[in-house]
């Protein structure tokens, strides 16, 4: 269960900092 949770939750933050790069990449120009 805890491992369950925690790839869940790493899962989680790669996609969030994915994110946030494409969120900038997009404001500096198309990537």
């Amino acid at each position: 269960m805890w491992a369950r949770l925690f790839t869940s939750y790493a899962h989680a933050r790669i996609l969030g900092v994915l994110l946030l790069r494409a969120s900038k990449n997009k404001e500096e120009g198309p990537w």
